[in-house]
């Protein structure tokens, strides 16, 4: 993943809260993604081959309101059959809302953590759940002030699941 050039200044710490979620599942799933010592001007969703981190306007939601969205790129280019792989994705959190960057307990406040943790299960190939206490729960759903930093069982063997059957 490579960060917006603007994504550290616009919220001090955000650098740290999004690599301690891909941490997390990079010691649960052993799917080695890394973020660039570099930057990148690209601020928006493009199929460019960039996994860019960014904040941005998500504009109005067709329903509830969300924190974040992720842009999934597949191919099946150079595959048999009908085996897909993803080749590609870019994360944008929205501006509009107030984020926690610290390892602290939020006040009033997105915890950006577990949100990257929620949208970094997409990347796994995961789907929201109901279960209030699992990441995946639709952000949509989560409170202010709330942090899901943990991993659950089902959220590990998907994301190892998805691993086994990369190509």
């Amino acid at each position: 993943f490579v960060f917006n050039d603007a994504f550290e200044t616009t919220l001090a710490g955000s650098q740290d809260a999004f690599n301690r979620a891909l941490e997390t599942w990079r010691c649960a799933t052993s799917i080695n993604w890394t973020t660039s010592s570099t930057t990148t001007t690209t601020s928006t969703s493009v199929q460019d081959g960039e996994n860019v981190v960014t904040y941005g306007n998500l504009g109005t939601p067709t329903y509830g309101s969300y924190f974040s969205s992720s842009y999934l790129y597949y191919s099946n280019v150079s595959c048999t059959g009908s085996d897909w792989y993803l080749t590609e994705m870019d994360i944008i959190f929205g501006n509009q809302f107030p984020f926690h960057t610290a390892t602290t307990q939020p006040s009033g406040q997105v915890d950006l953590e577990s949100e990257a943790l929620h949208t970094l299960g997409y990347a796994h190939l995961l789907s929201n759940v109901r279960d209030i206490n699992d990441p995946m729960v639709p952000t949509l759903n989560t409170p202010f002030g709330d942090t899901l930093r943990t991993l659950t069982q089902n959220n590990i063997d998907g994301g190892i699941y998805i691993r086994n059957k990369s190509v």
